[in-house]
């Protein structure tokens, strides 16, 4: 499977999502100039490391967004929802790479 960037805001659940898919098989690939754009969930859980505001997460979201496509990136929308939801999602655009390249969110 190549290698996609996935990123999102923090809280998004990117470490979730990450590990699921790590124990779904996918760990060995190459890069891609898709990015996997996990959206925020809606809400922030404050943790040690993550001291963040909710206002803050959706700002930094759109400056996320907006950098990555100014860089030329194309960005599939991973929308709020259940964990297995969003990694199903992303698996169906990579299992082994054979999906269509298409928005996430349809267009």
């Amino acid at each position: 499977m190549p290698w996609y960037t996935l990123t999102g805001t923090p809280g998004a659940g990117k470490t979730a999502v990450l590990r699921l898919l790590e124990v779904r098989g996918h760990a060995d690939a190459v890069y891609e100039p898709t990015v996997f754009f996990i959206r925020n969930q809606g809400f922030i859980a404050p943790t040690a490391a993550r001291r963040i505001s909710l206002e803050e997460s959706l700002a930094f979201e759109q400056v996320h967004e907006l950098t990555y496509r100014e860089l030329g990136f194309t960005l599939l929308d991973v929308p709020a929802g259940s964990l297995d939801e969003r990694v199903d999602l992303i698996e169906s655009f990579t299992v082994a790479g054979r999906g269509a390249r298409r928005s996430a969110s349809g267009g």
